[in-house]
């Protein structure tokens, strides 16, 4: 098991890996547009954080389905391929799909407005970062 920080001083390099922050804070920015969770403040350590989030019930209620489809596509993109972007036609039948089902759309919009599925998605997003840079999984 690796036991690393997320800002902690890297012990092959001796650099401390600042950089890290400013992946969360762009990551909770980010997330702050795509969810129905408001962000007040934050605090990131080198071993957790401190984020004082507000969840906005009335915000996700009133959450078209097309809003709900383009939203949900922005936390998860779909992929043509690694070399193939989807054109305009693509990315709108994919949100046309989601958008007409009623169970996706009541699936998605309930995970837009949860602290959890927040949570999770700024700590996988940054945890796969960081295993990126350094090299490694887990």
């Amino acid at each position: 098991m690796q036991k690393a920080f997320l800002l902690e001083t890297n012990t092959e390099t001796g650099e401390v890996d600042e950089h890290r922050k400013l992946w969360v804070q762009d990551r909770i920015k980010e997330l702050s547009y795509i969810f129905t969770i408001i962000v007040g403040n934050f605090s990131v350590m080198s071993n957790h954080m401190h984020l004082n989030l507000q969840t906005r019930a009335d915000l996700t209620e009133n959450l078209s389905a097309g809003e709900v489809a383009k939203r949900w596509l922005m936390l998860y993109p779909p992929k043509k391929s690694k070399t193939q972007k989807l054109t305009v036609e693509q990315w709108q039948a994919f949100e046309n799909e989601i958008a007409s089902n009623e169970k996706l759309v009541d699936k998605y919009r309930e995970r837009l407005g949860s602290l959890s599925w927040f949570m999770k998605s700024l700590s996988e997003h940054i945890a796969r970062m960081a295993n990126k840079e350094s090299n490694c999984t887990g």
